[in-house]
């Protein structure tokens, strides 16, 4: 019996304490919530394997990019965290645009229109990037013969235009991914003109009849990542997987020879994740030089991936070698450093960027064969990147290889900037000239040049003088990418130079001499300032007037005046000149001021005075035969009256009056306007005023009435001139048949009325009917929406109510549980007493 009270004292304890536990494990699996969010991201993994891991934790798997050991993924936060344990992280797709690094950007157009009135000077370059002799790029094509011959340089961007003359025939491969990666066949093309402009700075042109390029004998490849100037971080990982082994669209390798450095003119402003570190490791390991945009917000701050270390990040300078006003910089924090680095130990922290490169008013190609002028470090990437490439050429020849090859590449571009006295330009401005010497094992000795005086206008006089050079030698001496002077030189001596046609502010002086295996070399600026000319200060009214300007900016916005008169509006050059001629206006005899006015820099404002003599006016002559129409040029001393009618098959005659001396020569169509016609001329004559009369016979071919443009060639003082006449033909003379069209037009205009009339009443009918009903409905879908709204409110005062009533429900039930096992864990004590206590005493 007593035995039996034990088993049930100590069965009924356990019983009570198992059923609160219960409770207790119930009540806390209730409280639960999982907040589900899914986030799309990139996840690096070390083999397939592993990548089954993250399919396993519950992720998604988007695209994969195999040769960087990359995934896009879709992963909840349950399943993030499961890899996080697993030391897999997942970094975010995040955005990335060319709006950090492009600042500005204006069109100039057709590229034939750069090569016109460029005759000043035959050994000057009008087609001319001042960016190209500022980094002394075309010096190494000169004495090196390095324009970047085996040279494939890969473009990620916005896409290309292959037609455009800059850069045609120099690509050899593309591909276009979507906002996924995933490849997308299609022809190549440029969905901004971004990609067209960079790819051209790196290796546009020829070298000589257009200087654009760094390298422009290099090769491209384009990868679209970027499409209208935005992407995520898939599209460019889509690219760098590609740069290792193009493929085409359906995954065919394309054979584009070795890659030797990718230009990435874009980022992500204030960026520092480690989405694109296992990528860039990859290319570094590959012997692929990354070289990318720092970005455009100013000091503080940097953009990704041009913030990563090992990554060549660039900024931008402006004509004074200072750095430019947007150009970033910052000492980097880096949150994560990798624990392994193709490049040695990643540091926690360094500077940024590495280098700079021009980056104002660079100028390059533009989709449809037009030619653009930027600004923005999108512009200085390419630049530094074509060097790169052909530094890498010439160390890849010599053996190295690798993560080693571009470490020395990195190294010798660095080691031959040249230093600049102020924070956020890196090592310096990158020298393609003094690093492509280092490069090819020559050992160069500076020396210094000054220029007298430091400032003057273009086509004036400078004098060179070379210090620290102490020893005879063969130098060549270069303004702004035109060579001033070559020959032997002696220390000491002074050499007389003239400055070449050029923009305004600073200009580089190179002076440069070659002994064996020693180049000497030297570099100063030269700050220009503009200069307006005139060719003749006496001139006659009607006799052309040759004006020309130069040191102004480059691409600008110019008016020319005589007085408060706009004699040309017109853009200047790549030099930042302008040359016209222009047929001096009549106006009374008297001096004049000529004045340039610079639209795009207010600044400048140039003024030359110039004297017109007006000659002997012509005697008028008085018109009574038909009515003429008068057209007068007011810049062209000429005179020429036109019918406002001709009538097909009638000779007519046009008259042509100058106080100058002309000969008439022929007329001819130029185009036609509005139907067909055909204009013969039949005979010129001389009235006895000195009008010249040209009678013609027009003759309408298959239509009833024709608009054409005829060119009037003649000659004015022995100078050919096209003149273009609109001429209006008819059938008949419009006398004939306006009795018998006005029956006509009133019965055809009264039909037209009550047509209207009949069309208006109809119309106004549905619209009467259309906003009727569109208003019932309207009203109805506002108390439709007013119910639901009240739905909603009733709704949420329900749940509100009732999450209320819960939440007081389970704060009384959690106070009950807490008593009840403060009262069962008493009762058990109690009762395991008791039941000692009746051991004890049996």
């Amino acid at each position: 019996m007593g035995e039996s009270m034990e088993k049930l004292f100590a069965w009924l304890v356990l019983g009570i304490l198992s059923l609160y536990a219960l409770q207790f494990t119930a009540m806390f699996l209730s409280m639960q919530v999982y907040a589900e969010s899914v986030m799309e991201g990139i996840v690096y993994f070390k083999s397939a394997n592993e990548l089954g891991y993250v399919s396993a934790a519950g992720c998604v798997i988007e695209n994969v990019f195999w040769n960087i050991n990359a995934a896009l993924v879709q992963c909840t936060a349950r399943a993030s965290n499961t890899l996080r344990s697993m030391g897999i992280n997942v970094a975010p797709n995040i955005n990335i645009s060319i709006s950090t690094t492009l600042t500005s950007l204006k069109i100039l157009g057709p590229v034939n229109r750069v090569m016109e009135a460029s005759n000043w000077l035959s050994n000057v370059s009008f087609a001319w990037s001042w960016a190209v002799s500022r980094v002394g790029a075309d010096l190494v094509w000169r004495y090196f013969n390095a324009t970047g011959s085996n040279v494939t340089i890969a473009v990620l961007d916005t896409g290309i235009d292959p037609t455009h003359p800059f850069i045609a025939g120099k690509l050899s491969g593309w591909i276009e991914f979507d906002r996924k990666g995933r490849p997308v066949c299609s022809n190549p093309h440029d969905t901004y003109g971004h990609g067209t402009w960079v790819a051209s700075i790196a290796a546009g042109g020829d070298g000589k009849r257009y200087v654009f390029g760094v390298a422009p004998s290099a090769r491209i490849i384009a990868a679209l990542v970027l499409p209208a100037g935005f992407g995520t971080a898939a599209q460019v990982l889509a690219g760098l997987n590609w740069v290792l082994k193009p493929v085409d669209c359906r995954g065919n390798p394309i054979n584009v020879g070795r890659v030797a450095v990718v230009s990435m003119s874009f980022g992500e402003s204030g960026n520092y994740s480690n989405v694109f570190l296992p990528a860039v490791a990859k290319l570094i390991d590959s012997g692929i030089i990354p070289v990318a945009a720092i970005g455009n917000d100013g000091p503080y701050t940097s953009s990704n991936p041009g913030n990563i270390w090992g990554v060549i990040g660039v900024g931008a300078t402006d004509y004074d070698d200072e750095l430019a006003w947007f150009s970033s910089f910052e000492e980097v924090e880096w949150p994560e450093p990798p624990a392994t680095w193709p490049l040695g130990q990643y540091p926690k922290n360094y500077t940024k960027p590495d280098m700079v490169a021009p980056g104002v008013d660079v100028p390059g190609a533009w989709p449809g064969g037009l030619l653009a002028i930027g600004s923005g470090t999108s512009a200085s990437t390419p630049i530094v990147a074509a060097i790169a490439g052909v530094v890498s050429q010439i160390l890849y020849e010599e053996g190295l290889r690798g993560s080693q090859l571009v470490s020395q590449v990195r190294n010798i571009l660095m080691e031959s900037a040249e230093g600049l006295p102020f924070t956020g330009a890196g090592h310096g401005l990158v020298n393609a000239f003094k690093a492509v010497a280092e490069a090819l094992g020559y050992r160069v000795s500076d020396f210094t040049i000054s220029v007298y005086p430091s400032s003057a206008t273009p086509l004036s006089t400078v004098r060179l003088a070379a210090k620290g050079l102490y020893t005879a030698t063969t130098l060549s001496m270069y303004i702004a990418g035109v060579e001033v002077f070559r020959g032997g030189y002696s220390p000491g001596a002074v050499v007389e130079a003239v400055v070449p046609p050029t923009h305004y502010s600073g200009n580089e002086v190179f002076a440069v001499g070659l002994r064996g295996s020693t180049i000497y070399y030297a570099k100063t600026l030269l700050y220009v300032d503009p200069a307006l000319y005139v060719k003749k200060v006496n001139v006659t009214a009607g006799m052309g007037l040759s004006i020309a300007a130069s040191g102004v900016g480059i691409g600008d916005l110019i008016t020319l005046n005589l007085g408060n008169s706009i004699l040309s509006l017109d853009i200047s050059d790549l030099r930042g000149s302008y040359q016209a001629t222009l047929v001096t206006p009549y106006a009374a005899s008297g001096w004049y001021n000529i004045t340039l006015y610079d639209l795009s820099n207010p600044t400048i404002t140039l003024s030359k005075q110039i004297y017109i003599a007006t000659p002997r006016p012509v005697e008028e002559v008085k018109y009574v035969e038909e009515r003429y129409t008068e057209v007068r040029y007011s810049l062209l001393p000429v005179i020429v009256k036109v019918s406002d009618y001709y009538v097909s098959g009638v000779d007519g005659y046009i008259d042509v009056s100058s106080p100058l001396n002309i000969t008439i020569e022929t007329l001819s169509i130029e185009s036609i306007v509005k139907g067909n016609a055909q204009v013969r001329l039949v005979n010129i004559t001389t009235l006895p005023s000195g009008i010249h009369r040209i009678w013609i016979k027009p003759e309408l071919l298959n239509t009833t009435e024709a608009e054409v443009i005829a060119k009037l060639r003649l000659y004015i003082n022995n100078t050919p001139v096209n003149y273009p006449i609109a001429l209006n033909i008819i059938a008949k003379k419009p006398e004939e048949t306006i009795a018998s069209s006005i029956s006509k037009e009133v019965d055809t205009a009264i039909k037209n009325i009550e047509k209207a009339m009949l069309s208006l009443n109809n119309t106004a009918s549905k619209i009467i009917s259309n906003v009727s009903a569109r208003t019932e409905e309207l009203a109805k879908n506002i108390s439709q929406v007013k119910t639901q709204i009240n739905s909603i409110n009733n709704t949420a005062e329900n749940y509100y109510s009732t999450i209320s009533k819960e939440i007081n429900e389970m704060k009384n039930r959690t106070q009950q549980l807490t008593w009840a096992t403060i009262a069962t864990i008493a009762l058990s004590i109690t009762l395991i007493i008791i039941a000692l206590t009746r051991i004890k005493t049996k």
